[in-house]
């Protein structure tokens, strides 16, 4: 059995944490965690260095590139087949 990754800082919640497609089409929702959207705002959203946002969170750059990963696969999945997206749950700690 794996080890327990250790939990991602994130700065806020989020304002909305669903997303839905203008026509649904019967298919399950990809639920994308909290920390891997906090990724996405590091990363893509700010334009911080991998480094840089791996220390942010106060996680590895390894471990920060798999978050990363994981939440781009799960939100071109939802855009290319028209799911919608759930924001929810995930391994992480609001920083103080």
């Amino acid at each position: 059995m794996p080890r327990q990754r250790c939990c991602g800082l994130v700065d806020e919640e989020p304002l909305c944490r669903k997303f839905t497609p203008d026509r649904e089409n019967g298919q399950k929702p990809v639920v994308v965690q909290i920390e891997e959207l906090e990724a996405i705002r590091l990363k893509d959203v700010r334009g911080f260095e991998q480094a840089v946002c791996a220390s942010v969170m106060g996680l590895s750059r390894p471990t920060f590139q798999r978050i990363l990963q994981s939440a781009r696969i799960k939100v071109a999945m939802a855009l290319v087949e028209g799911r919608a997206i759930i924001i929810e749950g995930g391994n992480y700690r609001l920083k103080d």
